[in-house]
């Protein structure tokens, strides 16, 4: 980790340093690959421990292709041990802080590269797929969205699928999933669950973010919401300031057990404008590009926001990372 402490405090230096600093969602899609080199580097090196990669999203990929890229990626980074862990456990996480490397493992964004089979579930888990969120935006066999235009909530594949994830250990995560879907996710859910990225909706009314009762709902259930820098659901003024007010309002409504980061982070920008502009109907209340983004390599001036809010140093640890371990350390079997 080589931090530039110019613009910190000596307090957010030394959080940093003993910090497990966990992002709960970096795209990772085989479409972005020839652009992010350096990318997970230069988030170890602004502090991060861990980071949770999307292989894929909504039906935008296909089972086959799904398999065939985390193969790839596997591979990729079981070749570079020395910078890299694979992770299966919490403690795979402990040791790459010790050692000074990045641990990673993977995560579906929607259920779709199932292809309606729920035996595929396992057998994703056991290639490192370590949370999945059923829905992505719209309906699919599983339920709705939360950029569908119903709120039918969960079917019975997705009510089965929720089942299934908790039997093997994958981590429940509702974030791009319709209000009553998620409601209904975590009444049926026997494990604590996640909003891998998503924002306060008190704080900025979107429909990519949650309201209070859903906040609440997944605080019940022992999981976290990871606050998300994706420009168009942070607010209108898109800053590391405007991201800790949806940490403040989370910390407010559940206390410190109940947060943590997902920055969902766009490095290939004129692919994300693209994606939006092509899928019109997938993505709604959403303003004409360019957009502003808060990044995982910005951990260090959330961290010093932090601090000067008079957040205690264990509010801080768990926010960072300390909660998603406890969650992990429930749910991973």
């Amino acid at each position: 980790m080589n931090i530039n402490s110019s613009s910190l405090s000596a307090r957010a230096v030394e959080l940093l340093s003993r910090s497990v600093v966990c992002d709960l969602c970096l795209p990772w899609t085989s479409e972005n690959a020839n652009a992010r080199d350096g990318f997970l580097e230069r988030y170890a090196e602004a502090g991060g421990t861990f980071s949770s990669l999307t292989v894929t999203f909504g039906n935008f990929t296909d089972f086959e292709g799904t398999v065939k890229h985390l193969a790839r990626e596997r591979s990729k980074f079981s070749k570079n041990t020395d910078q890299f862990v694979l992770v299966q456990s919490v403690d795979d996480i402990e040791r790459a802080k010790r050692d000074g490397k990045l641990a990673v493992a993977f995560n579906l964004q929607g259920c779709d590269a199932l292809n309606g089979d729920l035996s595929m579930v396992e057998t994703f888990y056991r290639l490192g797929v370590l949370q999945m969120l059923p829905c992505y935006n719209v309906r699919n066999l599983a339920g709705d969205g939360c950029h569908e235009i119903t709120d039918c909530g969960l079917s019975q594949f997705g009510i089965d699928l929720v089942r299934e994830m908790n039997r093997v250990g994958m981590i429940v995560d509702c974030t791009h999933t319709g209000y009553r879907t998620t409601m209904e996710m975590m009444e049926v859910s026997k494990d604590p669950v996640i909003f891998s990225h998503s924002n306060a909706k008190a704080i900025f009314d979107h429909d990519r973010n949650i309201a209070d009762d859903q906040i609440k709902a997944c605080a019940e259930t022992g999981g976290l919401v990871g606050v998300v820098g994706l420009g168009p659901i942070v607010g209108d003024d898109v800053s590391v300031e405007t991201l800790v007010q949806h940490i403040d309002h989370i910390l407010e409504l559940v206390g410190p057990d109940h947060v943590g980061l997902g920055f969902d982070a766009v490095y290939t920008p004129e692919i994300t404008y693209r994606r939006f502009a092509e899928n019109a109907g997938r993505y709604r209340g959403y303003p004409n590009p360019p957009w502003t983004f808060i990044m995982p390599q910005d951990v260090p001036e959330v961290v010093e926001a932090m601090v000067q809010r008079n957040y205690g140093d264990d509010v801080i640890l768990k926010i960072l990372g300390g909660n998603f371990q406890r969650v992990a350390a429930r749910v991973w079997k």
